[in-house]
């Protein structure tokens, strides 16, 4: 048995990890783009946004020469050919302003310090006016008297770098450089972005390692292909199903999709077991509020509608909760707690359910009962008198003792809830059964959402048959014992 199973992250397990975790994520979303608007807030109290300015001018290109003159007729008037000539020198007067070379002369002659090229070209926008001469100048700056003195001196000494670079060409201000303050700034969408965005990343990393951190089940396969057992079936997570306060004893009439598959567990389980009768089964899980009650009740409930004589025995000293499942009280005079100190016979202690199906349950009390030879015995005895003998044992992966009935037990019944206890802690509770030499029947697995449950052409269960009916002389006998435990 592989009780050690590998921990992996699979995309079907960060899915369901994040479905589960949507309220947690949109939460850190929200608190992300929260803080976001929190710190560009700040930024505008303490004047610290990056693009508070927003500074802009325009010129107009012109194919003048070193001399002042324009190339066609060598004077200082153009005509339409030194016009034609300018709007083609437009483009490449964009890329030299734009050049690390003319904005670090920008720099040098102003002696800005801690600038960059790369700081003034990524705040710079030129663009052609349609498609006229003129250059649109755009410029967001921390200052607004340093973003005008910018562009001024950029203008200023496009002249002589073009003359250097291309021979001819300059530039002439048509609107000087005026700045415009601005509300916000384009600073406070891209932290509102940036800061939303981790959120939703960090819900998602969440996600994440709780998967790698706290595997639980969300894979039905895995208890086959990690945990090394066979499934006697899944259960829907129905919720108001399961939150009955009595469980239904009805042996004929409407049955929905959760008593089909008890019923069908009982075949699988009967065929599992053998052919001989008189099986002592216990029904336990890895932790609490897995569900193992209830599988048990019904479990017994659906044995006895096929026929066998069940009985049900609670085990659970510190939590028993079977009798409340059948009966609206339990005495402690019709109770494992007095036939095991011997105040009562075995025919008071147990409640006769229906023709099949008896029940023995405990009760609470300072001096618990405890798992001696007495109560071992006690199963014996009373197993050789029942077709199938099921108890409700505390969580095996937190008290020991229920391992003790392993002396009287032919196997047992392993429940798990979906997505509940961690894989590691199944996989204890699984590796203690094991070296106790316990034979397990099967495990139900409890709670599974609709697409998480397998067909059952996937399914590895055996194909089961119904038993075949029994002759009616056992049942006549079956029927005369049951009047006359009835008469007690």
């Amino acid at each position: 048995m592989n009780n050690s199973p590998s921990i992996q992250l699979r995309l079907g397990d960060l899915l369901h990890a994040i479905a589960k975790n949507k309220r947690m994520i949109l939460l850190l979303t929200l608190a992300g783009l929260a803080i976001g608007v929190a710190l560009s807030g700040l930024s505008f109290l303490r004047g610290e946004m990056t693009k508070e300015y927003l500074i802009t001018a325009s010129a107009v290109v012109t194919s003048e020469n070193a001399g002042g003159n324009y190339p066609a007729t060598n004077a200082g008037y153009p005509r339409n050919e030194d016009i034609t000539l300018a709007n083609s020198l437009v483009e490449p007067m964009i890329y030299i302003l734009q050049s690390d070379r003319a904005l670090s002369q920008v720099i040098e002659e102003m002696g800005l310090l801690g600038i960059t090229p790369k700081d003034i070209a990524s705040n710079l926008t030129l663009r052609q006016y349609n498609t006229t001469r003129i250059i649109e100048m755009s410029l967001y700056w921390r200052s607004a008297e340093e973003g005008v003195r910018i562009l001024e001196t950029l203008t200023a000494i496009s002249k002589p770098l073009f003359q250097q670079t291309m021979g001819i060409g300059s530039i002439a201000s048509v609107n000087n450089p005026t700045a415009k303050y601005l509300v916000g700034g384009s600073l406070n969408a891209s932290i509102w972005l940036y800061m939303t965005f981790l959120g939703l990343v960090l819900g998602v990393c969440i996600s994440a390692l709780q998967v790698l951190l706290r595997p639980t089940l969300t894979n039905v396969r895995d208890v086959r292909d990690k945990l090394g057992l066979e499934t006697l079936g899944t259960l829907p997570d129905n919720v108001d199903w399961f939150s009955r306060d009595k469980v239904s004893l009805a042996v004929s009439g409407a049955r929905d999709e959760i008593v089909e598959e008890f019923s069908s567990m009982a075949h699988i389980l009967r065929n599992r077991l053998g052919s001989g009768l008189n099986k002592c089964i216990y029904v336990t899980s890895a932790s609490h509020e897995e569900g193992k009650t209830v599988v048990a009740a019904n479990l017994a409930v659906a044995l006895s509608n096929l026929g066998y004589r069940v009985l049900l025995i609670d085990f659970d000293f510190c939590n028993p909760r079977l009798g409340n499942l059948f009966l609206d009280t339990v005495d402690y005079e019709h109770s494992l707690n007095a036939l095991y100190r011997g105040d009562i016979s075995e025919a008071e202690a147990i409640t006769t359910l229906t023709g099949y199906l008896d029940l023995l349950p405990t009760v609470v009390e300072h001096r618990g009962i405890m798992m001696d030879e007495t109560t071992l015995s006690l199963v014996k005895r009373l197993s050789a008198t029942y077709d199938y003998v099921l108890m409700d044992t505390p969580p095996v992966g937190m008290v020991a003792d229920a391992m003790r009935l392993n002396q009287v037990a032919d196997s047992a019944v392993f429940v798990m809830r979906y997505d509940a206890s961690t894989l590691d802690v199944i996989g204890d509770a699984l590796e203690r059964l094991d070296k106790s030499g316990t034979m397990i029947a099967g495990c139900v697995i409890n709670g599974v959402t609709s697409g998480a449950r397998w067909d059952e052409s996937e399914s590895n269960s055996p194909q089961w048959s119904k038993p075949k009916k029994r002759k009616k002389s056992r049942r006549k006998d079956d029927k005369r014992k049951d009047d006359k435990r009835k008469t007690h």
